[in-house]
């Protein structure tokens, strides 16, 4: 199954948010995921071909959340950092709201 479907799938059984790896599809299990702004706004179809096309490329790593006041899917090229003052830079650098503490599963905002 290629990329794009098997993120698609991944993404309709996970609609409060995802982060997988594109080489296994294995979900990180510690961490802070910052997405980078160059994907910042990616929904719907076009917006997953261009994120994969990108973490490809880059991080291996993309993100994706479902937003229910605009009924779309939001979609990102993620970044998997361990430190958290790192990860705080990061996302301010990429213009983040917030990044996620996948080993808490919270959101931090910034």
């Amino acid at each position: 199954m290629e990329t794009f479907q098997r993120l698609k799938q991944i993404a309709e059984a996970n609609r409060e948010g995802f982060t997988v790896s594109l080489l296994d599809y294995s979900t990180p299990k510690k961490g802070y995921c910052v997405a980078m702004q160059l994907t910042q706004d990616s929904f719907g179809d076009e917006g997953l071909r261009k994120v994969i096309e990108i973490a490809e490329q880059s991080t291996f790593t993309v993100g994706g959340w479902y937003d229910y006041q605009s009924n779309q899917y939001y979609y990102d090229c993620v970044m998997i950092v361990q430190d958290l003052e790192e990860a705080l830079q990061l996302g301010r650098a990429n213009h983040q709201l917030a990044i996620f503490d996948i080993t808490k599963a919270r959101t931090i905002e910034l």
